[in-house]
């Protein structure tokens, strides 16, 4: 989400009677570097749970497929008995 200029303008300004001039850029250092990492783990998070979910849908989709595919194997087969053969077990 960006900020605009006037908000920022304003967090600088309040850093600067909050913190003093002498220690702001450190400060300002270990904010950006906590950010930096707090959106690491949260893109990392975000991977974990995309792939998670991913494999949930193809187990999902596996489980809907077996039936078709037995389905399919039984059509198959009553075809070929269908053809005059002497026994079709």
């Amino acid at each position: 989400m960006p900020f605009s200029f006037l908000e920022i303008l304003v967090i600088v300004i309040i850093g600067i009677l909050v913190i003093g001039p002498k220690n702001l850029p450190g400060t300002i250092k270990k904010i950006m570097l906590w950010y930096r990492h707090i959106k690491g783990s949260m893109t990392n998070i975000q991977q974990k749970i995309d792939q998670t979910l991913d494999n949930e849908l193809n187990d999902i989709q596996n489980i809907k497929q077996e039936p078709e595919a037995e389905i399919e194997t039984k059509i198959t087969k009553k075809a070929k008995c269908a053809k005059p053969k002497p026994v079709c077990r």
